[in-house]
Parts: C-alpha cells; sequence; structure tokens
C-alpha cells in the first residue's frame, strides 16, 4: 500500500516538473508559429527560463529587432 502512495506521489511530482518545464517551450513555438505566418509581435519578448531556451529565445528576439531595423524593400 504504501509502495502504491510513493508511485502515485512520484508520478504526479514528475508530471508537475515536466508541465513546468515545458510551458516556456510551447510559448516559444508560439512564437515562432506566430512569426511565420505573419501574424507574430515582433516588439514582444521571451522569458528566458533555462540555458537551452535561453539561447533559443535570445536569437528569436534577435531575429526579430533585425527584422524591424531592415529597410523595407
Amino acid at each position: 500500500m504504501t509502495g502504491l502512495i510513493l508511485l502515485a506521489l512520484s508520478l504526479a511530482a514528475i508530471y508537475l516538473v515536466i508541465s513546468y518545464s515545458y510551458r516556456p517551450l510551447l510559448k516559444l513555438k508560439q512564437a515562432v508559429l506566430d512569426l511565420s505566418k505573419g501574424s507574430g509581435d515582433l516588439t514582444a519578448r521571451l522569458d528566458h527560463a533555462g540555458p537551452p531556451l535561453s539561447r533559443w529565445s535570445a536569437m528569436l528576439i534577435q531575429f526579430a529587432a533585425a527584422t524591424r531595423s531592415a529597410p523595407a524593400r
């Protein structure tokens, strides 16, 4: 019985950690999809949640800044 309780608590903890960690990646994915469709907000800033996501967010922000400052053709 104790083993089942510990298993349930472990699974709940794993679910919470994964869902909390995955949320910023979903926001980044949505921002990139919006930009690819032409409806994205180039002035929006993304939170730098963790090392890999931080680099991706920084690259997206850099791309958006370069796009804003590029002359229109």
